[in-house]
Formats: structure tokens, C-alpha cells, sequence
């Protein structure tokens, strides 16, 4: 590892780049995903967020 890797700034991913990523996700790497987001309050936080948002999208779709 050079000096240059060890200062470069950390870069954040687009969330078009994380969806992605998390669907390409095997069931496995997708239980160890949820495991470590739960480990800190995120899987609630994310529960809430998913369940607003397939509210929103079913309700978007019976007006149509």
C-alpha cells in the first residue's frame, strides 16, 4: 500500500451504486448485510423507511 492509497480521502457511493450493489446480493451476504445494519438501529430505521415507501408506491399505483 502506498502512501498516496493511505491519504486519499474516502469517497461516499452514489445510492444508485449501493442499490445496486445490495441487489446483486446473494441470500447469505444479504442475511450478513441485514445482521450488521441491525447491529447499530439502522435495520429499524430502514424498516420504517421501506415500509413508508411501499405504502407510498401502492397507493401511487391504485390512482393510476
Amino acid at each position: 500500500m502506498s502512501m498516496r492509497d493511505v491519504t486519499r480521502k474516502p469517497t461516499r457511493a452514489s445510492t444508485d451504486f449501493i442499490a445496486e450493489s445490495i441487489r446483486r446480493l446473494d441470500s447469505s451476504e444479504l442475511a450478513k448485510l441485514v445482521t450488521k445494519l441491525c447491529e447499530d438501529n439502522m435495520g429499524s430505521k430502514l424498516q420504517t423507511a421501506l415500509s413508508y415507501e411501499n405504502l407510498d408506491k401502492q397507493f401511487r399505483n391504485q390512482e393510476q
